[in-house]
């Protein structure tokens, strides 16, 4: 009985040390602004069940392969499958303004389409993930999830902002 008294009261501890280091937390953001505790490759571990098996790529790969501008985010991540021949692709980055996050959309737009089109008669699986791709802006968040659970992974992250 004293042991479970005392996971309890640790257990509360906890709690009330989350609470209070969060309520800091948002009274040190400046005014209007959101606090994010957690970035956006942290929230792809969290969200994405198949985290582990994708791949990375870089802040250079945005620019050469989608023509993204370091200056339109200040956020991102962009995962691929392991041989980036299946499909599954999820790219999301949070951009400073709205005005930016629509350049970055049209970006992931082009590149969506030409990635459909590489694929059509050449890796008909991938197509038809590809085809399937959510591609979505909400303010300044712009993302593009292809893969089985693409429309519920687009939600998660949506909701996280």
């Amino acid at each position: 009985m004293k042991n479970t008294n005392r996971l309890i009261a640790l257990i509360l501890a906890c709690v009330l040390l989350c609470t209070v280091t969060a309520a800091c937390a948002e009274e040190a953001a400046p005014a209007g602004e959101a606090v994010q505790a957690l970035s956006l490759e942290e929230l792809a571990a969290v969200i994405l069940p198949d985290f582990e098996d994708l791949v990375p790529w870089y802040e250079e790969d945005l620019l050469d392969i989608m023509g993204i501008e370091g200056d339109d985010y200040t956020d991102f991540v962009y995962l691929t499958d392991d041989s980036g021949m299946e499909g599954r692709e999820v790219i999301v980055l949070y951009c400073p303004s709205p005005e930016a996050a629509e350049r970055v959309l049209a970006s992931v737009t082009a590149y969506l389409a030409r990635r459909v089109k590489e694929t059509q008669n050449y890796l008909p699986d991938a197509w038809e993930l590809l085809d399937k791709a959510v591609l979505a802006q909400d303010g300044a968040t712009v993302l593009m999830i292809s893969g089985p659970d693409a429309a519920a992974e687009a939600e998660a992250f949506l909701a996280a902002e």
